[in-house]
């Protein structure tokens, strides 16, 4: 934008240097043929008019460049801000990144050993299941061998039953026959003589069976003993097999306790290798990621520069506007020269009303070229029924108060008395009062005006060459911001370059609704109204002898205000 501006300037100076060649032409043919002195002025006059129409334009493009550069400053040290923040919470990250992919390689490598215990784990575990179950496998065929002892056991003991009972049979034939050996004692001593060698045999045959029973009571003794010690070794062999049972059921246990561990540290294992096996991709992502943050880093540096230097090329063009806007100034006055030529050939019907744009009473519509408003409608009434030629020159303020001063124009509208004008301008009854002032902020910011030193501190968007009331004149502790046009201040208060915004209640509420700022803008609560009023008046120059204009407005005005018109162009833009 900054270039466009600085080439249509440079298109204003090389118009105006046409201009000036052919005014100076034309002056020449001025004065060397007076026929057609009325063409060739009115030709100048087209030319000069267009020439200060587009340098007005661009001085009030200007403002506009202006608060548009000061943006574009601010969003690109913000940039720059931002950048060297970002810069350094690059660099902290990277510093973080750096120690993370220190203990990532730190992990990796204790996931790595974990991977491998967990592995030998699993493995000694699995050993440990197996010896286990040889140990079960053991004690199965130690009671299988026990279990036949123990039936054996079984069969000695009742062998020794039986042995007992034949020990028991023997033992009665033994008496039997020691009975029997007694009565054939006997019966051989009843037959004497003939009866020794029986009796003989008789002693023998009880001898034999004292010892048959003798030894009969030694081997029943000794089987007692081996059933007892049979008895007593069941009992043990139960009591080995209880144990060996409980044992079994133990190790049986001890393997299902040692098969989820087992389970549980092949788990182990597996999850240990997928997180190492993840912690080396991890190691080779990050690595990758602090190599993209150290290039980022880099990167953003390089674009910071590049910002730093965007904003010394927006002050260097700052600088370049803020000259080529003196080079148009200079053309101004050239300007000034070639009207000063010709205005003593003006007709006499034409008024040349120099001002600036001052909604709703004076708006210009810079599409289309035409002038309307509250105070123009009021003019044209006047004037043009009274057969005068009405010329707008839509021009910033300090240009119409030196074209006024050089007598270059008749009239300048919608102004205050005061002092210093009073030199160069005389002026008309006071038509409208202007005594209520509103003040406006952003909704965005958290601002509220409730008194005149809630403004403190404040940036305040005020119009060029507008006097407003005393106490807010006068004050100094806030900052005043210029603007030569009320929708430029309202742009700037949406943009952030200033705090709050004062307008005199017609053009505040006027261009409220125009500019749709509901949604946007705040009317604040503070408001002045005073009975000592801000006067609006028709300044007429002195230097062009205008007592007459001075004449007719006053009384045309007063009728129009008596019968009501005045009133119905009020209406018109205020409802």
């Amino acid at each position: 934008m900054v270039y466009l501006l600085i080439a249509f300037g440079v298109l204003i100076l090389i118009e105006g240097l046409i201009i000036y060649k052919l005014i100076m032409k034309n002056n020449k043919r001025l004065f060397s043929q007076p026929i057609n002195a009325e063409k060739i002025i009115n030709k100048e006059n087209d030319l000069s008019g267009k020439y200060l129409e587009l340098i007005s334009r661009f001085s009030f493009s200007v403002e506009e460049i202006y608060m548009e550069m000061k943006e574009i400053s601010g969003k690109v040290e913000n940039i720059i801000s931002e950048s060297e923040e970002q810069t350094a919470s690059m660099i902290s990250i990277s510093e973080v990144i750096e120690n993370i992919y220190n203990n990532v390689e730190i992990n990796l490598a204790g996931s790595q050993t974990s991977s491998e215990i967990s592995k030998k784990t699993h493995e000694e575990i699995y050993k440990k299941i197996m010896q286990l179950q040889d140990n079960i496998d053991e004690l199965s065929r130690v009671r299988s061998l026990l279990d036949n002892i123990s039936n054996l056991i079984a069969d000695l003991e009742t062998k020794t039953l039986n042995a007992e009972s034949l020990i028991s049979r023997i033992n009665n034939i033994s008496q039997q026959t020691n009975l029997l050996a007694i009565n054939a004692s006997i019966e051989a001593s009843r037959a004497g003589e003939y009866g020794k060698g029986f009796s003989v045999i008789a002693v023998e045959i009880r001898s034999l069976a004292a010892e048959t029973n003798e030894v009969s009571n030694v081997i029943s003794e000794i089987i007692k003993e081996l059933r007892s010690s049979f008895v007593n070794t069941k009992k043990e062999l139960i009591d080995v097999l209880d144990k060996i049972e409980e044992q079994t059921i133990s190790i049986d246990k001890t393997i299902v306790s040692f098969k989820n561990i087992e389970n549980i540290s092949k788990e182990l294992y597996n999850k240990t290798s997928d997180i190492s096996f993840n912690s080396q991709k991890i190691v080779e992502q990050i690595y990758n990621l602090k190599e993209f943050i150290n290039s980022t880093t880099l990167s953003v540096e390089e674009v910071t520069k590049s910002i730093v230097d965007v904003n010394q090329s927006v002050l260097l063009e700052t600088k370049s506007v803020d000259n080529l806007n003196s080079s148009i100034s200079k053309f101004e006055e050239v300007n000034f020269e070639f009207l000063q030529l010709v205005k003593d050939y003006y007709p006499d019907n034409r008024i040349i009303i120099a001002t600036m744009p001052y909604e709703p009473f004076i708006i210009y519509d810079i599409e289309k070229n035409i002038v309307s408003g509250i105070d123009i409608d009021m003019i044209n009434e006047i004037y043009s029924e009274a057969g005068y030629q009405v010329e707008y020159k839509i021009v910033p303020w300090e240009t119409s108060i030196n074209m006024a001063k050089k007598g270059l124009v008749d009239i300048l509208p919608t102004i205050e008395i005061n002092e210093e004008r009073e030199e160069f301008l005389d002026f008309s009854i006071n038509y409208r009062n202007e005594s209520r002032y509103n003040f406006y902020t952003s909704k965005e910011n958290n601002i509220s005006i409730g008194n005149i030193d809630d403004l403190s501190g404040k940036r305040v968007g005020v119009l060029t060459g507008y006097k407003y009331y005393a106490e807010f004149d006068q004050n100094t502790s806030f900052d005043r911001n210029y603007s030569f046009k009320e929708e430029i201040m309202f742009q700037k208060l949406l943009k952030g370059q200033i705090d709050v915004v004062i307008l005199n209640s017609y053009s505040g509420n006027y261009l409220f609704n125009k500019l749709n700022l509901v949604d946007r803008v705040k009317e604040e609560k503070y408001k002045y109204a005073h009975p000592d009023t801000s006067e609006s008046r028709i300044g007429f120059v002195k230097a062009k002898n205008n007592k007459h204009l001075l004449d007719l407005f006053n009384k045309r005005f007063k009728e129009l205000e008596k019968d009501g018109t005045i009133k119905k162009i009020t209406e018109k833009y205020l409802t």
